[in-house]
């Protein structure tokens, strides 16, 4: 399973058929309807596949928002190993040190989005149409040192937008978990923040300072992977912004470093539609668990294991009782 597109999308399901000639199937749940049908199946057969697939972002309101990709898909010669990577690039111009030069992005993850700390920046430096992979080529990030400038890179997710601008003033971000989680027991964190002018900044592990502009910034996303115990599968939880609640602005000053607990006092709610109060005899009624971090992301998913499947996922039995305890209703439910 894939997330391709942003944090919150749904995973996008990946099925090997083997055959016995050692060659086999491929099933893609481009649709993401979370089901593999016949006409999943890609065309050919063999160890490699290319095929068109939309990156999706969750946007306000919920509104999921497809963007067109190609991606390249290859079994490994083991038969248990998927390599997935998005195919091309995102080509453009961007202006430095006031030349306007071509400069090339390619995603680093395979997730099709351009401004994380794997994805690659490539910047025709010399002007001659050549790509060098040792003096044109940097990993994103949202300070840059090209040539003796050290440069402000702001992005959107997408790619679609670039500007280098020369650094002036910079500050520091790390992030710094809760003493209640005992830093033996995280396996992995990272979080992606945005800045007040819609830039990424992505940070990843604890106590590592990652420079930054000057500048206001807010968390977007959480990920965080804790040990289970005693040999047990690890905790992971995906947290994200949410349309009912503002995350908080944070300032980065200049020569400062901000120090980000993105856990925080966690809170649990329970919310329903409007109009619950006056829910009368024979109306549906709706409630749905939420759980916050103290930064005011929602939780997306929670799962125990490789990957987020129904099975790997604890469920929250919720029920609705009468003032005098008795039970009238329940659902059992899990974080998704």
């Amino acid at each position: 399973q894939v997330r391709y597109g942003s944090a919150d999308s749904v995973r996008v399901t990946f099925v090997v058929d083997r055959h016995e000639s050692g060659e086999a199937d491929l099933y893609v749940d481009a649709n993401r309807n979370r089901i593999i049908e016949a006409k999943d199946r890609l065309e050919g057969r063999g160890l490699a596949w290319r095929l068109p697939l939309d990156a999706a972002v969750v946007g306000e309101e919920t509104v999921v928002n497809s963007y067109p990709r190609h991606v390249a898909v290859k079994l490994g010669s083991t038969g248990r190993t998927l390599l997935f990577a998005t195919a091309g690039y995102v080509e453009g111009t961007v202006e430095v040190g006031g030349r306007r030069l071509a400069a090339r992005r390619v995603d680093g993850n395979g997730n099709g989005l351009f401004a994380d700390p794997d994805d690659r920046l490539w910047i025709d430096l010399n002007g001659d149409g050549e790509w060098n992979a040792f003096t044109e080529q940097w990993l994103f990030a949202p300070v840059l040192r090209v040539g003796n400038e050290r440069l402000s890179a702001r992005s959107n997710p997408l790619g679609h937008q670039l500007t280098l601008a020369p650094l002036t003033d910079t500050g520091q971000l790390k992030l710094k978990l809760p003493e209640s989680i005992e830093p033996e027991t995280v396996l992995d964190v990272s979080a992606t923040l945005v800045g007040s002018d819609g830039s990424i900044v992505s940070l990843s592990g604890l106590d590592r300072a990652v420079d930054v502009p000057a500048g206001k910034y807010r968390m977007n996303v959480l990920s965080l992977s804790l040990d289970g115990g005693s040999g047990q599968p690890p905790w992971n939880f995906l947290f994200a912004t949410d349309r009912n609640r503002d995350a908080p602005w944070h300032e980065v000053g200049k020569d400062r470093t901000l120090i980000l607990d993105p856990v925080g006092r966690l809170e649990f709610t329970l919310t329903g539609g409007e109009g619950v109060e006056a829910a009368k005899p024979g109306e549906e009624l709706s409630l749905q668990p939420q759980l916050y971090t103290g930064e005011n992301l929602l939780i997306v998913t929670c799962y125990r294991g490789s990957d987020d499947s129904e099975d790997h996922q604890p469920k929250c039995r919720v029920a609705v009782c009468s003032a005098d305890g008795k039970e009238l209703a329940s659902h059992t439910c899990g974080f998704v």
